[in-house]
């Protein structure tokens, strides 16, 4: 009955380095997350809801398969390292989320090259 939303919202700006194995293309990649991080009480008497920036670095290794000309077959796996852990409080003084300071990503896709 008690407990909060949680929302991460973050723009991923990313460099590569990139070398053929034959068909596929590998790639180790530096990501910078940058965005905000936001949580709102619900089932408290007095809801408190916050914002913060969030930030953090992202490294990743990744293969690509071209499927044409420009377009490929991607797969990227990494860690982001948070820059800032801010904890939350829904209802004072109960802390009750601080983000960890490594999260897995992981992505599968089509990527277009422009």
């Amino acid at each position: 009955e008690r407990g909060g939303t949680f929302q991460l919202m973050y723009l991923a700006p990313r460099a590569c380095a990139a070398a053929s194995l034959g068909k596929p293309v590998a790639a180790l990649c530096l990501a910078y997350e940058l965005g905000r991080l936001s949580a709102e009480g619900q089932g408290v008497q007095r809801p408190y809801a916050r914002a913060v920036f969030w930030h953090a670095v992202r490294p990743e290794l990744g293969l690509a398969w071209p499927l044409g000309r420009k377009l490929w077959l991607a797969a990227r796996a990494g860690g982001a390292v948070a820059l800032a852990r801010d904890s939350f409080v829904l209802d004072a003084p109960e802390i009750v989320h601080r983000p960890a300071w490594l999260s897995l990503r992981a992505a599968l896709g089509v990527e277009l090259e422009l």
